[in-house]
């Protein structure tokens, strides 16, 4: 089974990696895709969220497709997680 934690730690070890930021978004991909039973808790996806907004990760991923993709499993996300205004003032105080 795709596990989310291993790959944020991944990319966090090797921040700006183009394959690490790929790895992330694919598993990303993976565990949207996949049964209800594996999604991971809201608190590591609201984690993926926060780290991913960042334009080093943003500047890894290599080509507009792949910023497309990234997006689409962020508005996904926000939208399956309830990531509000409460949850964005929570990871920035």
């Amino acid at each position: 089974m795709t596990d989310l934690g291993p790959s944020l730690g991944n990319w966090l070890a090797n921040l700006g990696s183009t394959d690490a930021a790929l790895d992330l978004l694919a598993v990303a991909e993976e565990l949207l895709d996949a049964d209800a039973p594996t999604f991971p808790p809201t608190e590591l996806w609201h984690r993926y969220l926060n780290e991913t907004r960042r334009s080093i990760f943003l500047q890894a991923l290599p080509d507009a497709a792949a910023r497309h993709r990234w997006a689409e499993t962020t508005f996904t996300l926000i939208q399956a997680t309830q990531f509000g205004l409460e949850a964005l003032f929570e990871q920035r105080v």
